[in-house]
């Protein structure tokens, strides 16, 4: 059914691309050249997630990461989780009972604040939001700043922030379209339709995704498989230029995810989202701005069965904003912010049967100093009120400097998370034949870190090197302990959340971009992290100090069909985890076998701006039933489509 799915939809693709190049202004090729770029790293490519404010990368004062628009297509990624693992050092995606879970900079999730268009994702049930809501098709570029970042972001940013940033609605019309099909029954198709008529413009997104699933082995018992998800989601997105000075837009996304459980002790689920944002933009004298939103975000997750939904969780986010970008002078900028935050949480299935609530205030500024292209310095201050645990402030610098094809940044400053409402008053039992429970801490107390981070960068036209030091020491971190425990007397494994944690991770990043001939561009990155548990005096569990990527593109543009070659490889070190004995509830340390998945695809330009890949992940039919070091299945072919009109 699926293959027949997709060749339907690849025959539309190649019906409308050969009506296109009929067409005498169609549009023109929107994959860049190779051997056209300017260098092999733009430096010149505007950021906003280090300051806040719009800003060329070569002059921020924050390390800032970015994954453009053509790293996100050259791998015909399938999911957002794949793009960030394999172009990135450091951040590793595994697979639990309740979707994906991430590992950065030694820390999971929960320590990472996802944003996109500028705007909080709700959603954490497990320490991680649903990976599913982020599509591929409309992200013109992510970008990835690494550290505390509490300052701007606030709660949850103590490990870095990832920030999907939508393509600008200008060209039009505009239609994009992709499929693509995998083994296992995995379809996705993707379209985005784009609209402008004088000062008002429109983008609608389509996105489906189903796979039927597998089991990496025949013990149906132990909770390894990959179930079989529908995934469907709707975007819509207006954009009106009022007057010169003023912006208004509104978004919205309706997202639906249906998961039906092949093991036992689960239930099928449904998993759905409804978000918004309204946002006023009032271009001030002198190049200031001044930003209104408001954004609401509603996440929920039902247990489902042929006659009935029954709700399990629900958070509902909802963020006031008023910010704004003051120059102060020729070489003063100040971001400044007020912000009111409010989370509400209803799970039954943690026992949290009536709708709690807590609230943020949030005021914060921070001012950069830019004197020509080689200094740039900024300082923020951050101060929170939130309605359970009252004030705090938290605070960062940063500088850059440069000389030559040099540059060389710094920054430090502390985090801050408070305890979610979840980890204060939920009751939960895993879905495990013995007995396991987890109870929250309505006592905790909030988190706090102080991260401090160095770099160095060599940029040329043809190579750019990038090494960066970090430390985070992280106190009062919040974690489970499990209680005294006798199998022989004891009906239950029981945990509690408690600040019992310190941490100090360090850690080094080394990227490495080459272009040694015009057609070729060598990408590698390598990550240490050295997380230590100061507690028990060993590497946290669930974290792997080793980690990299290798990755070769070549590409003819002066061949038919402009080939491109894509090959990559990631490494991934030994991993150590922690096991509780059923029997004695003694913990013991085990360690996961480091590996390397291998990948390859090519992809042919096709007249009348269709596009077509294909390729083979996990080249050498690496899988690991029995210890899931990786949750790969094996070796598994792809073929995709995109139509560009």
């Amino acid at each position: 059914m699926y293959k027949h799915t997709f060749l339907l939809t690849l025959s539309a693709l190649l019906l409308a691309s050969s009506l296109g190049a009929r067409t005498p202004e169609g549009p023109t090729n929107t994959t860049l050249p190779l051997d056209s770029l300017a260098a092999v790293y733009d430096l010149n490519q505007v950021v906003v997630t280090g300051t806040r404010h719009p800003r060329p990368l070569r002059t921020s004062p924050v390390l800032t990461q970015v994954v453009g628009q053509e790293q996100l297509r050259r791998g015909d990624w399938g999911e957002m989780t794949q793009v960030l693992e394999n172009q990135l050092p450091g951040i590793e995606f595994s697979h639990g009972a309740y979707g994906s879970n991430i590992s950065m900079m030694g820390l999971p999730g929960n320590y990472v604040l996802f944003l996109r268009d500028g705007n909080r994702i709700s959603g954490e049930s497990n320490a991680n939001i649903d990976y599913q809501r982020l599509g591929l098709l409309n992200t013109g570029r992510i970008e990835i700043v690494r550290g505390a970042s509490s300052v701007l972001y606030g709660s949850n940013a103590m490990a870095g922030v990832v920030h999907l940033l939508s393509c600008p609605i200008s060209q039009s019309p505009l239609l994009e379209a992709y499929t693509r099909y995998s083994n296992f029954g995995t379809t996705q198709t993707e379209a985005a339709l784009t609209l402008k008529e004088g000062s008002v413009g429109s983008r609608t997104t389509l996105r489906h995704f189903h796979t039927e699933g597998y089991d990496l082995n025949n013990r149906r018992s132990d909770g390894r498989t990959m179930e079989r998800t529908t995934t469907h989601q709707l975007g819509q997105e207006v954009h009106w230029q009022a007057a010169p000075k003023l912006e208004l837009s509104a978004n919205g996304h309706l997202y639906k995810n249906h998961v039906d459980a092949s093991l036992p002790m689960r239930n099928n689920k449904m998993n759905d989202a409804v978000d918004y944002n309204l946002t006023a933009r009032y271009h001030l004298p002198n190049k200031s701005t001044l930003e209104a939103v408001w954004h609401s975000d509603h996440y929920r997750i039902f247990e489902k069965d042929a006659q009935r939904h029954d709700l399990q969780y629900s958070l509902r986010f909802n963020n006031g904003r008023l910010a704004g970008e003051v120059r102060l002078g020729e070489h003063s900028r100040m971001s400044v912010g007020l912000e009111y935050l409010s989370e509400a949480l209803l799970a039954p299935r943690n026992k949290i049967a009536a709708t709690l609530e807590q609230s943020d205030w949030v005021g914060y500024v921070q001012e950069n100093w830019q004197w020509g292209e080689h200094l740039t310095l900024s300082g923020g201050l951050r101060l929170n009120y939130n309605s359970d645990y009252g004030y705090h402030g938290t605070w960062q610098t940063a500088a850059r400097v440069s000389w030559g094809d040099f540059s060389f940044r710094g920054n430090v400053g502390t985090g801050y998370k408070s305890p979610t409402l979840k980890d204060r008053h939920m009751e939960y039992q895993a879905p495990t034949s013995f007995p396991i429970y987890v109870f929250g801490n309505p006592d905790l107390i909030p988190e706090t870190s102080l991260f401090t981070g160095l770099s160095a960068e060599y940029n040329r036209r043809d190579l750019s090197v990038s090494l960066h030091l970090y430390r985070n020491a992280v106190k009062d971190m919040i974690t489970e302990v499990m209680e005294a425990y006798d199998a022989a007397t004891d009906p239950a494994m029981i945990y509690y959340y408690q600040n019992v944690e310190e941490a100090d991770i360090r850690g080094m990043d080394l990227l490495l971009r080459w272009r040694p001939l015009s057609r070729l561009e060598v990408n590698a990155s390598y990550a240490l992290v050295k997380a230590h548990d100061q507690k028990r005096d060993r590497q946290f569990t669930g974290s792997r100090p080793h980690s990299g990527v290798l990755a070769l593109h070549y590409q003819r543009n002066d061949w038919p069909l402009h080939p491109a070659l894509h090959l990559q490889g990631s490494y991934k070190g030994k991993m150590s985890r922690g096991i509780y004995d059923a029997e004695s509830g003694a913990e013991s340390v085990s360690y996961l076998d480091d590996f390397t998945l291998w990948r390859a695809n090519l992809r042919l330009q096709l007249p009348g701006q269709l596009q077509v890949q294909t390729g083979i992940a996990n080249l050498f039919d690496y899988s690991d039933p029995e210890t899931f070091a990786t949750f790969s299945p094996g070796r598994t072919f792809f073929i995709s489509a995109r139509l560009t009109l």
